[in-house]
């Protein structure tokens, strides 16, 4: 929404294998801080390799050449994506709420937020 109001229609990060990458960095900088979830070093590990291996992918493609920096405004929903997954996790764990009220809820919040856009 925001690419469209800026008129920006560049190369979208979305095709990039770092995307991914960045949005675990989002939820577990995330998960750590709000949930307060301890991680093994085994995940931390395999967290690295996949972000070496992600770089790695988009160096053979090529895709560093064609993306600007403009265009990581892209990771903007990316974050609050994150952002919503960890409130339900919250609200599910921490909150013993009904995970069918909390995705009944947010469901109908997309739907009506769906149909005005």
């Amino acid at each position: 929404m925001l690419l469209r109001l800026l008129n920006i229609y560049d190369f979208k990060i979305d095709y990039l294998w770092n995307r991914l990458c960045f949005q675990m960095i989002f939820y577990i900088i995330l998960s750590i801080i709000i949930l307060k979830t301890k991680y093994y070093i085994h995940n931390y590990i395999s967290f690295i390799l996949f972000c070496i291996f992600s770089v790695i992918i988009d160096l053979i493609l090529g895709n560093f050449k064609i993306i600007k920096p403009i265009s990581l405004l892209s990771l903007i929903p990316n974050i609050f994506d994150d952002l919503l997954c960890c409130y339900i996790k919250y609200l599910i764990d921490k909150k013993y709420h009904s995970y069918w009220n909390v995705l009944f809820f947010i469901g109908l919040f997309f739907l009506l937020l769906m149909q005005y856009l």
